[in-house]
């Protein structure tokens, strides 16, 4: 077991805005405390935050403190304490697991609580304690699991114990090229309001290659919950939180083309609901990660549609790079709807020398021109200058190179999500 060596980080950032000519002001301020030693890491978070309107003070504590290799234990509590234009909201909040670790099996004993005006919906586990286990009976392998709990749900108004335990079987099988996968199961639930079910479950999954340009693959899902001998009824649950249905769901896609161009066609029929869902289809190029394009549509079976089209594009070209994302409506005759863009430049040198210059923006938007941001090494430390033309706002981010965190304040940058592509 690898120990951790002490180590003990103080972070803070302070904000302070003000505006008098309209006799307006923001203050805030974020302290983070990071703690490793031996087997235990710990972390708090301290916020503060008061406008004109408002003011906002929270803490949050997380605690991961290993007992042995075997066992550990993490815990975590906040609270929260708010007031805007006069009226009070607060929260209280704590959430503890201990962990135990077997050759073959996991034990999880797990318990919350929340105290909080107004009074939260969530659910209370007070405590839930379950079991996991994989065995082999005649080189079959078993999966075991078990349930014990009392849980209080608020939005049902029930508090009742619960005692469940189930039973899967998974198998394996490959040949050349083509595999096959499996998992039966059956459960049972008991509950102290005198409610019971039981439902069986599984899935099979197949996937086949005849050839390298050519990958095909299926599945079938399916859930029924069992009928009562006597009234003929499936029984459920009196919670919401843990509620079962019923699903038979058959997929298939199909893979045409080499990893870096390539077309996925993918669609799924109920049989439940008898209805085929919309073919799904995504197509990728990429030219030796010089020029990566994918894109992503559907095709409605009912209405015989095109949905709206997203691309999503990258080009690295040292010390050049761009990143776009296109919204696209096949049916208007302006079919551009949205171009989300970024665009970067490396300077390469020494440190004093080195960094990264980026714009990015939107169109259509009603932001004419794009976000400028600089990136800078500052040696021992990261320097990031963002300016917007567009509104004059000024934002500076300094970081240890040591200690990366996460920025704090967020960027400033074009509101709502963003279409630029992750890869």
């Amino acid at each position: 077991m690898v120990l951790n060596p002490f180590l003990l980080t103080i972070n803070n950032f302070l904000y302070l805005n003000f505006k008098t000519k309209y006799d307006l002001y923001t203050i805030q301020d974020i302290l983070k405390f990071t703690f490793t030693y031996g087997l235990n890491k710990t972390f708090l978070q301290l916020f503060y935050k008061e406008d004109n309107n408002s003011k906002r003070f929270s803490s949050n504590l997380n605690l991961s403190q290993g007992i042995d290799k075997n066992n550990s234990f993490l815990f975590n509590l906040r609270y929260n304490d708010s007031t805007f234009l006069s009226k009070r909201t607060y929260e209280i909040y704590e959430e503890g697991r201990f962990i135990h670790k077997g050759k073959n099996y996991t034990i999880s004993i797990y318990e919350n609580y929340r105290i909080s005006d107004p009074k939260n919906l969530q659910l209370l586990k007070i405590p839930e304690i379950s079991f996991n286990g994989t065995y082999s009976l005649l080189n079959l392998p078993l999966k075991i699991e078990g349930i014990l709990g009392y849980y209080d749900e608020p939005s049902s108004y029930i508090k009742a114990l619960k005692l469940g335990f189930g039973i899967s079987i998974p198998y394996f099988f490959r040949i050349f090229n083509f595999n096959l996968s499996s998992n039966l199961g059956y459960k049972q639930d008991f509950y102290e309001t005198g409610d019971a079910r039981y439902f069986i479950y599984g899935n099979f999954s197949l996937g086949f290659k005849p050839f390298n340009l050519l990958s095909l693959s299926a599945s079938y899902n399916f859930q029924f919950l069992g009928k009562d001998i006597i009234t003929g009824d499936s029984g459920n649950t009196p919670f919401y939180f843990d509620y079962q249905g019923e699903n038979s769901l058959l997929s298939g896609s199909l893979i045409l083309g080499s990893p870096n161009f390539n077309i996925t066609l993918s669609d799924s029929y109920n049989f439940l609901l008898r209805s085929l869902t919309p073919l799904n289809i995504k197509g990728k190029f990429d030219y030796k990660k010089i020029f990566v394009m994918e894109g992503t549509t559907s095709y409605n079976w009912n209405s015989q549609k095109f949905s709206s089209i997203l691309l999503q594009s990258t080009v690295n070209y040292p010390p050049f790079s761009l990143r776009l994302g296109a919204f696209l409506n096949p049916y208007l005759d302006n079919p551009l709807q949205r171009l989300d863009y970024k665009l970067s430049f490396d300077i390469k040198g020494e440190w004093h020398t080195a960094g990264k210059i980026t714009l990015w923006g939107t169109y259509p938007s009603s932001s004419f021109y794009p976000i400028i941001s600089l990136d800078k090494d500052l040696h021992c430390f990261l320097g990031k200058f963002t300016w917007n033309p567009n509104n004059g706002n000024i934002q500076f981010e300094v970081s240890l190179k040591a200690i990366p965190t996460k920025r704090i304040g967020g960027e400033i940058g074009p509101s709502g999500f963003s279409l630029l592509p992750s890869f």
